[in-house]
Parts: structure tokens; sequence; C-alpha cells
């Protein structure tokens, strides 16, 4: 299953474009993941947005790829408070990042990973308790008792 480490988590993005969003999010990871090169991972998702937008609607957006160097699929967490425009399929903005970075090795699995992520996020309960949250620590565990495993 995915892991979130809790500097993955972002309370309150920064970024008023969806590139500035994805910049923080990789960020994040690359402070956990040294050996990753943070241009090469942006780069990744900046490919995978050219597909198509990973802005899903209801405020929520799913950027995800494979970026090199990496051991382990990892989720990265991003609210912003303000929204962000993100070319999302409801024109709306979104205000929930779940970053899914994951290594070459991952196969199926991804897939496993992408709907367990889509359940949770989409989950009314889970998005209005994700938004309420103080802080990192009641998101991490909120994450935590939705099947992500953490360290």
């Amino acid at each position: 299953m995915i892991q979130i480490d809790k500097e993955c988590i972002i309370t309150d993005m920064t970024s008023t474009t969806g590139e500035e969003a994805l910049k923080e999010l990789i960020a994040a990871v690359c402070q956990v993941n040294p050996q990753i090169d943070r241009d090469t991972a942006l780069a990744v998702l900046l490919e995978r947005e050219q597909i198509g937008s990973t802005g899903v609607g209801n405020g929520i957006a799913f950027p995800h790829g494979v970026v090199p160097n990496l051991e382990r699929p990892i989720l990265c967490f991003g609210r912003s408070k303000k929204g962000i425009s993100f070319d999302a399929a409801d024109n709306q903005p979104v205000y929930i990042f779940a970053g899914l970075c994951f290594p070459a090795t991952v196969s199926y699995e991804y897939l496993k990973i992408m709907a367990w992520a889509s359940r949770f996020f989409r989950n009314k309960d889970n998005l209005a308790s994700v938004m309420e949250s103080v802080n990192r620590e009641e998101i991490f565990e909120l994450l935590k008792a939705g099947g992500a495993l953490t360290r």
C-alpha cells in the first residue's frame, strides 16, 4: 500500500498556480527522499498533466507519475485553503492534492494505490475531516486510519 511520511503533509499550501503546487509537493517528497532529483520528479508530474489534468473535480487532484530513484510508492498530501486553478474536470479550484509518486518497479500495485486514494478522498466524510483538520498530525492520523501506511 501507499506510504506517507508526516513531512509529506502540507497543511496550508502557499502556491497560487498548478505548477507551483506541483513544485511544493515535490519539494516535500524530496525532503524525505533526498536521492530524488527535484527537477526530474517535477518534469514527470508536469508531463502527466500535459496528457490531461489530474484534477478530478470536487476540489481534488491526484497528480502522479513514476519518479526515478524512488524506492517505494509515496503519497504527498497538500491542502490549499484558498484553492488553486488546476484545469480540473469541473473547472473548479483544487483544495486537496494527493500526489502519488511511484518507483519504476511498481506494476499492478499502482492501480490499487490509485483506487485507494480515489475512494479515500472522494468519501465526503474523509474530505470534510481533512479540510477541517487543524494540523499535520490530524491529517496524518486520518490517512493512517483510512489505510495509508505511515512512517
